[in-house]
């Protein structure tokens, strides 16, 4: 099936009462067990750990680079947590152009955040692009691009330049703004025809949009 890229957001890792182990043991389970033929690379978000940090340090300075840095090393952590779930049978990579060299050699690299100004939706679709992936699945507890900003109904389907009105509408470029899909990412997925797949945290719809089949999330081509 080739190389599948998952951008794998920090709320459904790190969340305000708990690190979700459950869903980190039944998540890779999957990948490893029952999606044999396939490569993955694996970015991580920050999640609430994330937010707090990034709170934290906006208590002493204004700059968005700044944060972006703290908000880069809990995506950082987030991707050593997520490739011990794996065991022995991830690794973990810098930077995209290292996971496109890893994933040649291993089944599943595990990745955080590399710049400031740059999202983890942002890394895997570079990820993708260089690894020449044509199949990127977003997971989060959002679960799909909805008629509003997290309101109103699922849509199943959408086409690339709606998916870029959306971020264009929602992207505030600051570290934890809250917004479907980077613009940027939304860009790159475009100009590489990369389909996307927006899903929540069901194993079930993770083995649908692996197998690019129909789900309760979005579709984006």
């Amino acid at each position: 099936m080739g190389i599948i890229v998952i951008s794998l957001g920090g709320s459904v890792i790190s969340q305000e009462d708990k690190i979700d182990v459950a869903f980190l043991r039944n998540f890779s389970k999957l990948i490893k067990s029952e999606t044999k033929g396939s490569r993955f690379i694996i970015t991580c978000g920050g999640g609430y750990v994330s937010k707090q940090y990034v709170n934290a340090v906006a208590e002493f300075t204004k700059s968005n680079y700044i944060k972006d840095l703290v908000a880069i090393a809990t995506t950082k952590a987030n991707a050593l947590l997520v490739r011990s779930s794996f065991g022995e049978d991830a690794v973990v990579a810098d930077g995209v152009g290292d996971a496109a060299e890893l994933i040649k050699q291993n089944r599943i690299v595990v990745m955080g955040g590399i710049v400031p100004g740059i999202t983890t939706d942002s890394v895997a679709a570079l990820s993708a692009e260089a690894a020449d992936a044509k199949l990127l699945i977003n997971v989060s507890r959002i679960g799909g691009i909805y008629e509003e900003h997290h309101k109103g109904k699922v849509l199943p389907k959408l086409t690339y330049d709606t998916l870029i009105e959306y971020g264009t509408k929602h992207d505030q470029r600051v570290a934890r703004s809250n917004f479907i899909f980077d613009i940027v990412a939304c860009k790159l997925a475009k100009r590489a025809g990369i389909k996307l797949h927006f899903i929540g945290t069901s194993m079930t719809d993770l083995k649908k949009a692996i197998s690019d089949t129909s789900h309760s999330g979005t579709i984006v081509s």
